[in-house]
């Protein structure tokens, strides 16, 4: 066998890996150098012994009734799991596996009586390149029945199993990665919501349509140099700690993140920040992909001004109970009294509370609760 051939078959197996639209022409390639008919490659599920990828050559009048028909009704498929694998079989070898009546149970199969026999085809190489608990991976040869594969084709097959192995086997691992990330784009790009990934310094990565016209308007957010900016200073101080915070920990994040609001609105577009750091493998983004943004646009409820101070700064149930009361004018011996707790714990709490408002005492957290009080909308009468 011509090594410049053989040595462009492997190279053409690991183009595949990268552009799995390669595989049929990289399986072509190897049909011509084992003077085989059709070949065929899947990826199956031992449960529901269906296809999570498959590829074939050859004809189509002769592939479509055997992959939509025919191979579901392959009476050795129990036997898949005996097979070694980078180590093909022939025919011979194949029904033995089965026992001493396989070659019998296989010319009685309906697939050899009505696809093999009529299309003067007969069984060539069997190849396992992936054997896993779930998962098993089967590439075979098919050859005209007066041509049977001879023991250079078969030793072909031989040499390329382990590239093919290879290739099929980290092809698996792209191939489930973009089955999630095209899921994920297109519900990404079908959303009514805006949705923006965002890297850790708030370098903008993608934006569906929905938030494309938002961007533009530069209402709520905008783009500046190709980073994401919120028109709303203390919105812009909260998505970027939470975006930095989540990068960084998301255990961290906490309430961090969640119903920012906007604009200073009673009804305002709320921005809710979810980390991607440790989801790459769910929603294949580039690795420097820090967050995702999605925004809820203006609902009928109002937010009040608390709700706001939370989402803000983040602050925990327990802050934010102890926000209100002081925004209601409760002293610190009030508060501990209605929750039977000690002033001590409710210093803390307030500490805590400054600390995050950046607020330095009752007066001031009261200020900034009023400042981020809408004004009430009067119905005309």
């Amino acid at each position: 066998m011509n090594s410049e051939c053989v040595n462009e078959a492997i190279g053409n197996l690991y183009d595949c890996i990268a552009a799995p639209e390669r595989w049929q022409a990289a399986l072509s390639g190897i049909a011509e150098l084992t003077d085989s008919e059709i070949i065929t490659l899947a990826v199956l599920d031992v449960s529901s012994r269906q296809a999570r990828f498959s590829c074939a050559h050859g004809e189509p009048h002769m592939l479509e009734p055997l992959l939509h028909t025919y191979s579901a009704l392959m009476p050795f498929y129990h036997v898949l799991n005996q097979f070694e694998v980078d180590e093909p079989l022939n025919f011979e070898e194949f029904c033995a596996l089965h026992g001493p009546d396989g070659m019998e149970v296989w010319h009685d199969s309906r697939i050899q009586r009505e696809w093999f026999e009529p299309n003067h085809l007969r069984v060539g190489a069997n190849l396992l390149v992936m054997k896993r608990e779930r998962t098993i991976g089967a590439f075979n040869t098919i050859t005209a029945s007066d041509r049977p594969l001879g023991m250079g084709a078969m030793g072909l097959v031989r040499d390329l199993a382990p590239h093919i192995r290879r290739a099929v086997t980290i092809g698996d691992l792209f191939e489930k990665e973009r089955r999630r990330a095209d899921m994920f784009e297109r519900i990404l790009e079908s959303l009514v919501h805006p949705v923006i990934i965002v890297t850790e310094d708030m370098a903008i990565l993608y934006a569906n349509p929905s938030a494309e016209p938002m961007l533009r308007d530069g209402h709520a957010i905008r783009q500046v140099s190709g980073k994401l900016v919120s028109s709303y200073a203390l919105a812009e101080d909260a998505i970027v700690h939470a975006v930095k915070t989540g990068h960084q920990d998301e255990v961290l994040l906490g309430p961090i993140g969640i119903d920012i609001p906007l604009v200073r609105n009673e009804r305002p577009s709320v921005a809710h920040v979810l980390p991607l750091s440790r989801r790459q493998s769910t929603f294949a983004l580039s690795t420097s992909a820090a967050a995702a943004i999605f925004i809820a646009a203006p609902g009928g409820d109002i937010m009040p001004a608390i709700d706001a101070v939370a989402a803000l700064f983040g602050l925990t149930s327990a802050e934010k109970r102890v926000a209100a009361l002081v925004s209601d004018g409760k002293t610190r011996g009030d508060i501990a009294q209605q929750h039977g707790v000690s002033e001590h714990t409710v210093k803390a709490q307030l500490s805590a509370i400054y600390d995050k408002t950046n607020t330095k005492d009752q007066r001031g957290l009261q200020l900034l609760i009023r400042e981020l009080t809408p004004p009430v909308r009067r119905e005309p009468s």
